[in-house]
């Protein structure tokens, strides 16, 4: 692991996804008969910048909570749809982030701690990874896939975790300090360092389509320079992000907020807030939608 600290003076959707259950603030209509399933439903008209997607709730219906938005303000999921059906790798990086907020429950009446779903959704990303595309041929020997490179940020350091597969996941997570504030920049650093580095001198029709997932529960300190850095990277390299957050409550708010400010105004950036979620397959599943094993890139 490689780990390096970033100084800097802070200058103060988806579409035919099933989910389980509805908006904790929201209630059934009549007309569905008490239907506990909710679908996303996306607006491709890109002059509507508008996702429509319910933010989940668990497995049983709650009280309502301090409501979260239930929109996602984003232009950008038919375009990321296209990159991702044109390019002929995807090389898929997680973001996560190892700090002291992230070991706070996901909703308030559950156990399960941002990190543990955080874990079984990496786990379940990972094993999706591994299976091998389908062969060709009866023929062909098809290589084992590798697994998800993560970098995790925590504070103003990042931490290069390299390829982690569901064997190596345990150990990794054990050595993981969960301490600091979501500064985002140095781990997308490393992540847009490793990737130039890798790919920089290959023609631009044949480098990989970067699919950054980055998992947030709360507001980025460093969101503005992020931005800025992403749409450099972008101009060289082919790019999608996809944000996943977690947490409930005003913090959840107030950090869906900032992102559909600042991020989802972008054209290739998708925000999926999970408010309250504690089954991790719901998670998994929506960011395995965009993982195709047979156009992936192994780093």
């Amino acid at each position: 692991q490689s780990t390096w600290g970033f100084q800097r003076s802070f200058n103060g959707s988806l579409m035919g996804l099933k989910l389980s259950t509805e908006h904790p603030g929201r209630r059934r209509s009549s007309a569905a008969g008490g239907q506990e399933d909710a679908y996303m439903q996306l607006y491709a008209d890109e002059r509507q910048p508008t996702v429509c997607l319910p933010a989940v709730n668990s497995f049983t219906p709650r009280p309502s909570l301090h409501a979260a938005n239930p929109m996602a303000y984003s232009v950008s999921f038919g375009r990321c749809q296209e990159l991702i059906a044109q390019s002929h790798l995807v090389e898929p990086t997680l973001l996560l982030p190892s700090i002291s907020s992230m070991t706070l429950p996901c909703a308030p009446d559950n156990y399960m701690t941002r990190r543990d779903i955080a874990c079984d959704v990496i786990a379940r990303m990972v094993e999706r990874l591994s299976r091998p595309p389908p062969p060709l041929s009866t023929s062909q020997t098809v290589p084992k896939q590798g697994g998800l490179s993560m970098v995790s940020f925590g504070g103003k350091f990042a931490s290069d975790l390299g390829l982690v597969d569901n064997e190596a996941l345990p150990a990794i997570w054990r050595q993981l300090s969960w301490s600091g504030e979501s500064w985002v920049v140095p781990g997308w650093h490393t992540v847009s360092q490793k990737y130039i580095s890798k790919y920089v001198h290959m023609p631009p029709s044949e480098r990989p389509l970067l699919l950054l997932y980055l998992l947030l529960d709360s507001t980025p300190l460093d969101i503005h320079e992020f931005v800025q850095s992403m749409e450099e990277f972008n101009f060289q390299f082919p790019l999608c992000v996809v944000v996943g957050l977690l947490g409930y409550g005003p913090s959840f708010d107030t950090t869906m907020a900032i992102c559909q400010t600042h991020l989802c105004r972008r054209y290739n950036v998708i925000l999926a807030p999970f408010a309250a979620e504690t089954n991790p397959e719901i998670i998994a599943s929506f960011f395995c939608r965009f993982l195709k094993p047979q156009h992936t890139s192994s780093s």
